[in-house]
């Protein structure tokens, strides 16, 4: 009868011990449940609130102009004309050159000064780099200055409408002086606007 009561007791000791094991290995499990929960609603509230994205204030990009009757005089009478931008005495011009012998004089053929109008563009990236204008363009902006008396041509930067990320210079015309007149007043009525468009690599 003893020896009976001692296994009775033995075993239920180990049944309780195992029952505690489990319990304690339950509450465990669900804390590790609910910290996996929490993570889970941290990770989608996150996602459900992005961050704002930081603006582009923008880049400043200035015009560029020159006297009618020196554009007319020194813009040779070529198959293309290219413009790169350059430096006059640490002042930012745009140089432009024949292209028919394949060759750059220094001097260029004309240079365009700096004026005090500009433009500026939201687009990111945004590269302001050479532009072109084919012999038509160049005729047509001659005949314009010829027949209207205009005093001064002007190179004004846009975003190009076919080169996304790249600078154009619509050519604009005045009696303002573009060197000291912020605040241009072109005039209109001289036909569609003649682009000087970003000149692909190797194109002369």
């Amino acid at each position: 009868m003893a020896t009976y009561f001692k296994s009775s007791s033995f075993y239920l000791f180990i049944s309780i011990v195992v029952f505690l094991a489990m319990a304690c290995n339950n509450k465990t499990n669900e804390k590790t449940t609910e910290k996996k929960d929490t993570a889970t609603d941290t990770t989608a509230s996150t996602l459900q609130n992005p961050q704002p994205k930081a603006k582009l204030a923008g880049v400043e990009f200035t015009a560029f102009y020159t006297e009618a009757a020196e554009f007319i005089s020194k813009v040779p009478d070529q198959k293309r004309i290219f413009f790169g931008l350059a430096y006059v005495q640490g002042v930012p011009a745009l140089s432009g050159w024949g292209t028919n012998n394949g060759t750059f004089t220094d001097p260029p053929d004309i240079t365009l000064k700096k004026a005090a109008a500009t433009e500026v563009m939201l687009d990111d990236p945004i590269y302001d780099g050479n532009v072109k204008l084919e012999k038509k363009d160049v005729d047509t902006i001659k005949a314009r200055l010829t027949r209207s008396g205009v005093a001064y041509v002007v190179f004004y930067p846009k975003p190009s409408s076919d080169y996304p990320g790249h600078v154009q210079y619509d050519i604009g015309y005045t009696n303002n002086n573009p060197g000291i007149t912020k605040n241009l007043l072109f005039i209109e009525k001289l036909g569609s606007t003649t682009v000087a468009n970003p000149s692909p690599p190797k194109q002369l």
